[in-house]
């Protein structure tokens, strides 16, 4: 699996893709990568906070990465931290050192992975 690939906001999100996920986020109260993996399927893109050096998760399919990036920047989702044991407990998780501190001006000298759960945001849940 080839993690180099990250995600570009340049694509649309499929309208009923992105609405699914959203239900399934919504419906969880919080879920995670692993989950979505599961769910929707592996693939080979990641969502990273490139100004940083910050990794959330890599292993997505691309259709995924662009329906949680439309979410986020609706304000429908949010990502909140959480521990490293929350994706251990799922039998996955990222070889990459992780985020324990706020990074450094500039981000970190290498590539760290940040775990979160994914969250409807709830002053944008509609109906």
């Amino acid at each position: 699996m080839n993690l180099n690939k990250k995600y570009t906001e340049d694509n649309t999100s499929d309208a009923s893709l992105e609405a699914n996920l959203f239900e399934c986020i919504k419906t969880a109260g919080n879920i995670t990568f692993v989950d979505l993996q599961q769910k929707f399927g592996e693939g080979d893109f990641g969502i990273y906070l490139d100004s940083l050096n910050i990794i959330l998760w890599g292993g997505l399919r691309e259709e995924i990465c662009h329906a949680l990036v439309s979410l986020k920047n609706k304000g429908r989702i949010k990502y909140a931290p959480c521990s490293v044991l929350v994706y251990i407990l799922e039998g996955m998780a990222m070889v990459h050192p992780v985020v324990i501190t706020a990074p450094p001006e500039g981000g970190f000298k290498e590539l760290c992975w940040f775990p979160v759960v994914i969250l409807a945001n709830e002053s944008k849940i509609e109906g």
